[in-house]
């Protein structure tokens, strides 16, 4: 199983290999969705192809999602020469041919550069995404938000190349973010900045 969501009185699920289901949060019959056999849950009612971990021939994830509810099929841009593109509902955010990091509209629109250091594996909620310095100790992570255009520290610290330390690598659906800085445990609630700012 790849992904869960609650859905009125209903558990909806897709799995690793494909294919979205449904089953009554008291239990019973689990039932099939139509038309998503090989798909996954993006954000429901959002499911598509391919998920989370696409093939390796760089097809970007979820470049074809489907919203069960009204049929309605969104495909993404993507340009040849481009890498790493992770898509959301309505953003994608991946490589340029060089290297450098992007975000855009999935129909293309609405594209910009992103910092170097960004991180490279969707924007969590189609907005937020991570800054973090390799190879430049004692630098900060931050946390940045497409929306309102600011970057906030997230208390780690890049540590020398020998040392490993924690990267936080938010993806298309993370809605937490948790970890660990010294001795306290940190979670941020992505969803309750998007209601609030």
């Amino acid at each position: 199983m790849d992904t869960l969501a609650l859905v009125d009185d209903r558990v909806a699920y897709s799995l690793d290999e494909g294919g979205v289901f449904t089953v009554p949060l008291a239990g019973g019959r689990v039932r099939a969705v139509p038309g998503a056999g090989h798909h996954h849950i993006l954000s429901w009612p959002w499911v598509g192809t391919p998920g989370e971990h696409p093939p390796s021939d760089g097809t970007p994830t979820f470049a074809t999602i489907r919203n069960v509810d009204t049929g309605e099929v969104r495909a993404a841009l993507v340009k040849p020469g481009e890498r790493w593109v992770h898509c959301g509902v309505a953003r994608c955010q991946g490589g340029f041919a060089e290297g450098r990091p992007f975000q855009r509209s999935r129909d293309g629109t609405g594209q910009t550069a992103l910092p170097g250091g960004a991180s490279v594996r969707g924007l969590a909620l189609d907005r937020f995404y991570t800054v973090h310095y390799f190879a430049r100790p004692g630098r900060p992570q931050s946390l940045c938000d497409l929306v309102t255009g600011k970057c906030g520290d997230l208390g780690l610290r890049e540590l020398p190349a020998a040392r490993s330390g924690t990267v936080i690598l938010p993806e298309v659906d993370t809605r937490l973010l948790d970890y660990e800085v010294g001795d306290q445990h940190v979670v941020i609630d992505l969803e309750r900045i998007t209601r609030t700012g």
